[in-house]
């Protein structure tokens, strides 16, 4: 048995590794993200509740001090000192854009940038706008302070909060970020890889005892060994298969068999005649004789060669059929009339309505329905009934008889090709005449059942599909 080549390209461990991969790089990179998104935020929320409070204090400051710019000399380097992780610059302007008082670090803000960033009331700065240099980066605010006193007046707070080692910190963690996610793609796949192989073993397993199945090997199963859950399905279907196979090679070995009795008594019988004929000189009568009784014998193997390959023709029928709406009734009285003529007409029960239609291939109807009148004509008992049943999905036609029944041994095989339940019709049948009726019936998706008792008669139904496209059927009543 030739083994099914290895693509890797198509193969199952390979997808699932990369399935895997693709997973891990998309839930690390959301979690990195996320995580990401929380440390920066958690860092601005610090940032502007500091920048809050700094702009609280200077506030107050200007607004309980005279001199402002000797009490921020004096109080601010004690501020910053006390802020070990959010150093901040400090810039003063007055109402007219004079500057006050600068801090020593205080950076070279543009004008441009600092148009962009909001002067602020009291009650709130929001979040800043961020300022950055090379490595260096500010979050700055801008605020406007009033003091009342005989005049209004005002001052403007310019607060830059040094957030470089911030951004230095989200930088290493974005770095540390991509190594590790890179790291876990890459585990997971191997991982991935590992436990794809392990998990389809036994379906690896399965692959192995279908490359040794052999034809004398059919009557291995499946089902015996303990599979997975999820391959349970798939070994059920190998035996069935497998039953179906051994079946059908049975019957075909069976077949080959009595086609082969089937040759070879007439072409014995032709060949001994012959034989004795041609042994000593005849009289002319026994030479037609003779001459009579091969032809009789061949018109016999015509006859199944005929029937034979009208049954291959039946069985490739399918996909040629000719659905037509079928006047039911008419069609059974005309069958009636041609198979049943030898019996009296009251022996012979129609219960078929006039309006009955079945949408059906009117040539292989005929045939099956026809092979089973045929059938009742030479072994049943009459009264023969004939009836008409209409159900959601289906329409049955039935042929009842009142007949000595048929032995429960030979049910199973009475719709296989050359088998006769009666043997020593030899002359009479072929055999092959419900075999037609079956392949007549599958090749419309249907069947024929059989139900038959000993001493209670037999009951053939033709079973044919309702079709999906709508179609007008009356009740048989």
């Amino acid at each position: 048995m030739n083994q099914v080549p290895n693509n890797s390209n198509n193969s199952l461990v390979l997808r699932l590794a990369v399935m895997f991969a693709v997973s891990a790089a998309l839930l690390l990179t959301a979690l990195g993200s996320t995580t990401y998104w929380l440390l920066d935020h958690e860092f601005r929320k610090d940032e502007t509740r500091v920048l809050d409070d700094t702009v609280a204090l200077l506030e107050t400051i200007f607004r309980q001090n005279e001199d402002l710019v000797e009490t921020l000399q004096r109080e601010i380097p004690l501020d910053m000192e006390a802020l070990h992780f959010h150093q901040y610059q400090l810039r003063i302007l007055d109402e007219h854009g004079a500057k006050l008082y600068e801090t020593r670090r205080f950076p070279t803000l543009s004008s441009d940038f600092l148009a962009r960033v909001p002067i602020y009331q009291e009650g709130g700065l929001g979040e800043g706008v961020v300022w950055q240099q090379g490595e260096t980066s500010f979050l700055v605010v801008q605020a406007l302070a009033i003091r009342e006193k005989g005049s209004r007046e005002k001052i403007r707070l310019q607060v830059a909060m040094d957030t470089s080692q911030k951004t230095r910190t989200l930088t290493a963690y974005r770095r540390a970020m991509f190594l590790l996610v890179s790291l876990g793609v890459l585990l997971a796949a191997f991982l991935a890889g590992l436990i794809s192989r392990r998990g389809l073993r036994p379906l690896s397993l399965m692959t192995r005892l279908v490359q040794r199945l052999k034809v004398d090997q059919l009557h291995q199963r499946f089902s015996s060994r303990r599979w997975p859950q999820e391959l349970v399905p798939l070994a059920q279907e190998f035996d069935r298969l497998l039953d179906e196979i051994q079946v059908g090679m049975e019957r075909l070995s069976h077949f080959s068999t009595d086609l082969a009795h089937e040759l070879r008594t007439p072409l014995t019988s032709m060949m001994l005649q012959a034989e004795v004929t041609l042994a000593q000189e005849r009289s002319l009568e026994v030479y037609q004789d003779v001459l009579g009784s091969s032809v009789e014998e061949l018109e016999r193997l015509s006859t199944l060669v005929e029937r034979l390959l009208l049954l291959a023709r039946t069985e490739a029928a399918r996909p040629h059929l000719e659905p037509q709406e079928i006047k039911v009734r008419e069609l059974v009285e005309n069958l009636v009339e041609y198979h049943l003529t030898a019996h009296p007409r009251d022996q012979v029960v129609i219960q078929v309505p006039e309006d009955a239609l079945l949408v059906a291939d009117r040539r292989l109807v005929e045939m099956a329905l026809g092979n089973l009148l045929s059938n009742a004509s030479k072994y049943s008992v009459f009264p023969v009934r004939i009836e008409w049943l209409e159900h959601s999905n289906e329409w049955i036609i039935a042929v009842q008889d009142r007949g000595p029944g048929i032995a429960a041994e030979h049910l199973p095989y009475l719709f296989d090709r050359l088998y006769r339940v009666d043997t020593s019709r030899t002359t009479a049948s072929h055999g092959l005449g419900l075999a037609l009726v079956r392949s007549a019936m599958r090749a419309h998706g249907g069947d024929v059942h059989l139900h038959s008792s000993m001493g209670q008669g037999s009951r053939f139904q033709l079973h044919f599909p309702r079709p999906n496209s709508s179609t007008t059927l009356h009740s048989a009543g």
